[in-house]
């Protein structure tokens, strides 16, 4: 019999036989026979099955989906994908079941950008590749420990089609864990050696020795390396190395950084000036350390900022001396004369008495 059987389908077939020998001639004799030809299963090929781990920053999923390549459709198939996203509570115990909430589609830092939404396939593409990429955006906030999974994304592939082929196949979901790998401190940026309106761009804890004389000023930035969840405010603290230097400063800002979470990413100036102070000081290198640290509502922030400090060495420029009057530095002196030794100024401000004396 050249019957032609659609898939999915089950028809009652009758073998009849024919023959002179009247035993064996009549349907009476036949017998019937069910074939059944079962239906194909249609389904999206190579969705990877297993969860993907990737980090916030240049971390990226792969991969190729095709259609089930022995099933060529009679009409087009297409291939929707769609994320759902699913952001980390920081303050909800790790065994909470409600630690990872469902948030709206494009929250700026927590989403999945997926390089194709609609795929369609048809008849000529149907054993092709399709490849796509999901690339999970960085958020910039520290949500713990480094392996902290700061937020999921779920991508869904659904197919739809008039093709009673394809359209009963399954949905595949694609499973993305995206980790932290934002670090929240507290950092320091030296300016720039040809621009100095601008910083480098390495951020470091320590800067220095960076060396100054007296009248003189250096700038140095401040700045966060992660977005906070609450305002940062920033403190210094100028700590002599010497006890008894005698140098002062200026100080800008003289007041507290308060840092807005939009503003994380700023590089705030920081100014220390050294006065004249005209004395000549028992360390000809003196020595300062400034200190910065911070106070944050940002529980995970606080924890994870460290202090920062900047280290500076202070050329004193002064001489301890006594300026004499042009007469008195040589003169002829007769006898049972006196003559007057004119003391014109000190070249430096002494920090006690001096009595002068001849000898």
């Amino acid at each position: 019999a050249n019957a032609k059987i659609a898939t999915g389908q089950t028809i009652g077939l009758l073998l009849e036989p024919t023959s002179i020998d009247t035993k064996y001639s009549g349907a009476t004799n036949g017998e019937q026979i069910s074939v059944i030809v079962p239906a194909v299963q249609t389904e999206i090929q190579n969705v990877p099955s297993v969860e993907q781990d990737i980090v916030e920053k240049d971390g990226i999923v792969a991969y190729a989906i095709s259609l089930t390549d022995t099933v060529i459709p009679t009409e087009k198939v297409h291939i929707s994908l769609e994320c759902t996203v699913y952001k980390l509570n920081v303050t909800a115990p790790v065994d909470d079941v409600n630690r990872y909430t469902k948030i709206p589609t494009g929250m700026p830092g927590y989403t999945c950008d997926i390089s194709v939404k609609l795929i369609v396939i048809d008849a000529n593409n149907h054993n092709v590749s399709h490849p796509i990429v999901v690339t999970p955006q960085d958020n910039d906030v520290d949500e713990g420990e480094l392996e902290t999974i700061s937020y999921k994304c779920e991508v869904l592939h659904r197919v739809t089609s008039t093709d009673p082929q394809y359209n009963t196949s399954a949905d595949k979901l694609l499973r993305i864990n995206v980790i932290n790998d934002d670090r929240a401190d507290l950092k320091l940026q030296v300016q720039d050696e040809v621009d100095a309106t601008e910083f480098d761009q390495d951020m470091v804890k320590v800067v220095g020795p960076m060396c100054l004389v007296e009248r003189s000023n250096m700038t140095y930035g401040i700045t966060l390396s992660a977005k906070p969840l609450h305002k940062v405010t920033v403190y210094s603290q100028l700590i002599n190395v010497y006890t008894n230097s005698p140098l002062s400063f200026q100080l800008h800002p003289a007041q507290p950084i308060i840092i807005a979470p939009m503003q994380w990413n700023k590089t705030w100036p920081f100014t220390v000036h050294v006065n004249q102070d005209n004395i000549d000081n028992h360390n000809d290198i003196d020595a300062i350390l400034m200190r910065h640290w911070l106070k944050t509502e940002d529980t995970i922030f606080q924890k994870n900022a460290m202090n920062v400090s900047a280290k500076f060495r202070i050329t004193d420029d002064d001489n301890a001396g006594i300026d004499i009057s042009q007469d008195s530095m040589s003169f002829v002196l007769n006898s049972n004369e006196a003559k007057k030794v004119t003391v014109s100024s000190f070249l430096s401000r002494p920090t006690a008495n001096v009595t002068l004396s001849l000898h």
